[in-house]
């Protein structure tokens, strides 16, 4: 059988997780919050973590377009 390399993703066509978060059904949530509280704590976390590489990103270009 012959192997074959995958194509890298392209980088713009991966959604980050506060996009894939905020298509999130609202009784999805609610579903979670009463019967996975740990696991929707998780995805808060998720969210969290998310916002600040995207405003550390933010502020790397800022800084990289003023040098």
């Amino acid at each position: 059988m012959k192997k074959t390399k995958k194509k890298p993703q392209q980088l713009d066509s991966v959604e980050s997780f506060s996009q894939v978060f905020n298509s999130l059904e609202d009784e999805l949530l609610v579903e979670m919050a009463m019967y996975y509280p740990q696991q929707l704590r998780d995805l808060c976390i998720f969210l969290t973590l998310d916002w600040q590489l995207a405003e550390e990103e933010l502020q790397h270009h800022l800084v990289a377009s003023h040098n």
